[in-house]
Order: C-alpha cells, then structure tokens, then sequence
C-alpha cells in the first residue's frame, strides 16, 4: 500500500515538473519566432503567477519542503537544459 502510494507521488512529481518547464519551452519557442516583447512580457508574468500558486496550492496540501525543492530544481534544470538545446 505504502509503495503504490509512493510511485503515485513520483508519478505526481514527474507531471509537476514537466508540465511547468513545457509552458516555459512554447514561451521560449514563440519568443524566438515572433520577437514580440509586449507579449512576452504578459506571457512571462502569466508564467510566474501560476508557479507562485502552483507553490500556494502544494503547501496547503501539505507537500513537505525536500517535495517541493525537488520539484522545483529539477524543474529548473530541465528548463536550463531544454533552453540550451533550443538556442543551439
């Protein structure tokens, strides 16, 4: 029971970080192709907002500190990896 519940959690995890950095990489690809800076500008403060609830929502649930630091470094990394490929 404790091992479906924690593969549930990994699946969770794995979902969290990929859904966030794949908004980011269509952010990124939009902002290559059409260079439109208003846009970008609400796209990224719209990109910003969601995390900042996305983080909201997970402490009320109740999601321990190492969950969300997981999430969001691994997060951060696969950005950082994404946005390097994109950009060479």
């Amino acid at each position: 029971m404790k091992n479906e519940r924690n593969s549930a959690k990994m699946f969770y995890l794995a979902i969290g970080i990929i859904g966030p950095v794949l908004i980011a990489v269509v952010f990124l690809r939009m902002q290559m192709m059409f260079d439109n800076q208003p846009g970008a500008f609400g796209l990224m403060i719209s990109f910003f907002l969601i995390l900042t609830y996305i983080e909201f929502l997970e402490k009320k649930a109740g999601l321990s500190r190492k969950y969300r630091w997981t999430r969001a470094m691994g997060s951060m990394v696969l950005l950082t990896c994404l946005t390097i490929y994109i950009y060479l």
